[in-house]
């Protein structure tokens, strides 16, 4: 998909570059190319309508590669996709510094395509790796949508569990700050949350999860354990 037009409108502050695409069905296809600093959704939106009201209906949008970090595409991929369910999410990467592995992100996260250069298009490596991509997947037998289906009931099932679990944490939390504030102590024992952490962290790298990660929920955790403190 390669754009023949291009131009910019100005709306709100902001400098929106419209591509026109080919588009085999539906020539006069407008795609709102998203820059890093366009990622706020009711922004957006009045894009579109911006779009609309002039007569271009836009048919979607296009992240400006990834040279954000990559959770955040993630959350913006999901937040977009739930929040405007008609328009179709692309990936421009005619300006990436690796071109087939961000396509081939793209398209393992729902992206429904790849904006990029003609020059880029006709390359040798990058067609032969998305080609690669493409041929690889497959459509599910029946066997393998109701092993899915079991999976996705007991990451369910383990979710609803995890929500309990947090519950019942943070009533045991509850009852230990009304203690603490008899007994003026502290609310943060530095030493006793040290504890905590080194002791989870070692029984997830057992367990073969990322430390990172795990530090990060806990962190939360405790954070929120404190505003329990003080309510």
């Amino acid at each position: 998909m390669v754009p023949v037009l291009d131009k910019a409108i100005h709306l709100d502050g902001l400098e929106i570059h419209v591509h026109q695409f080919f588009n085999q069905n539906s020539e006069n296809a407008y795609c709102i190319v998203q820059y890093n600093d366009l990622n706020d959704i009711e922004a957006l939106e009045n894009v579109f309508m911006h779009l609309s009201q002039n007569g271009n209906i836009p048919e979607g949008i296009s992240f400006q590669d990834f040279d954000f970090n990559l959770g955040e595409a993630i959350q913006l991929y999901i937040d977009f996709r739930i929040s405007l369910p008609g328009f179709k999410i692309y990936i421009n990467i005619s300006g990436s510094g690796d071109s087939s592995k961000n396509a081939i992100y793209a398209l393992k996260m729902g992206f429904d395509g790849i904006i990029c250069s003609k020059i880029l298009s006709q390359n040798a490596d990058f067609s032969e790796g998305i080609h690669q991509y493409l041929s690889s997947t497959k459509n599910l037998s029946p066997e393998e949508n109701k092993e899915m289906a079991r999976h996705r009931n007991r990451i369910d099932e383990i979710d609803n569990e995890i929500i309990d679990l947090l519950a019942s944490r943070f009533d045991e939390v509850k009852s230990l700050a009304a203690i603490k504030s008899g007994s003026h102590i502290p609310i943060v024992q530095p030493e006793r949350w040290n504890q905590i952490l080194k002791d989870v962290l070692s029984i997830a790298t057992q367990k073969g999860l990322l430390e990172s990660f795990i530090r990060e929920i806990f962190n939360a955790i405790h954070m929120e354990s404190i505003q329990k403190h003080l309510e």
